[in-house]
């Protein structure tokens, strides 16, 4: 069940932290260790199943299913410095993102916020003005089955990506590349 793939840059070896690994961020998560990336998940209501599993994921891109690097029921787990912190949270009021990503952003870490709704950035790229932002719309067509099982129905999918409030960078070029490597098309 487990993929396993060598990297073919030295890019490829990013870290990433996927907060919100629900079907999206299971989904990217794959794709990212897929391509050889150290992929960590912070999955609450999924923890024990993951923990046990890892993620069983069928797609039209073949079996993506995986092992995180580490499972975290929540920051105090966390030691380390993510290259990429990945953000998949659903956009539900009260929940301050920024003070639940917080624990896992280094000065080095490069803000991936892929959330659906409109003007979802400020609140989080203003905590953090130093660090790398990349904006994400995703059409993935992915869905959440049972604890730690997701299923991606589309040939179709596409992630967009930029640099807020606007342009592209390195850390937009890099993240790109390594979705790509990981075998997902249409990133933009």
């Amino acid at each position: 069940r487990e993929r396993s793939s060598s990297p073919s840059t030295a890019e490829a070896m990013a870290s990433v932290v996927v907060v919100g690994a629900g079907a999206i961020g299971a989904f990217y998560g794959a794709v990212l260790a897929r391509a050889g990336c150290e992929v960590s998940v912070l999955a609450r209501s999924d923890y024990d199943a993951v923990s046990r599993e890892g993620y069983r994921i069928d797609s039209v891109l073949g079996d993506l299913s995986f092992r995180p690097a580490r499972v975290l029921r929540d920051a105090s787990a966390w030691h380390g410095e993510a290259d990429y912190v990945f953000v998949a949270l659903k956009q539900v009021r009260g929940v301050d993102r920024a003070a639940l990503i917080r624990p896992y952003v280094s000065p080095k870490s490069a803000i991936v916020l892929v959330q659906n709704g409109i003007d979802v950035e400020p609140e989080v790229a203003q905590a953090f003005p130093s660090n790398a932002f990349i904006s994400g719309v995703a059409y993935s067509a992915v869905s959440r089955l049972a604890p730690g099982v997701v299923k991606h129905h589309s040939q179709y999918t596409r992630l967009v990506l930029g640099s807020f409030p606007s342009g592209t960078s390195e850390a937009v070029a890099k993240l790109a590349e390594l979705i790509t490597a990981g075998g997902s098309n249409g990133v933009a």
